[in-house]
């Protein structure tokens, strides 16, 4: 199976965060985000509410967080954002943002 297709599994089945992040995984995380702020400053974290996902989804807040493991860091006045995984990263830039 492709990475990309066991990534959609995993979103489908789990939420959009790694499903079952190991250590190695968060410390490689939260390495490639201190680096990604340290040379872009301008990059900030999103703060997620796992308390209403949790009410949301219908899960706990405990749940929430497991399921949202990733780190969305957003770049406000372009809409540049770099999505940062347990072992992958993505970077959506629009077509059009204001």
């Amino acid at each position: 199976m492709r990475l990309f297709e066991r990534q959609e599994r995993e979103v489908e089945e789990h939420g959009p965060g790694t499903a079952e992040a190991s250590p190695e995984d968060v410390k490689r995380r939260q390495r490639v985000v201190a680096a990604l702020q340290r040379e872009a400053p301008f990059l900030t974290a999103f703060s997620f509410d796992y308390a209403e996902i949790g009410r949301t989804l219908g899960i706990t807040p405990d749940e929430a967080a497991r399921r949202f493991q990733h780190v969305e860091l957003n770049e406000e006045s372009s809409g540049i954002q770099v999505t940062v995984r347990g072992s992958t990263s993505t970077l959506t830039v629009p077509y059009w943002h204001q």
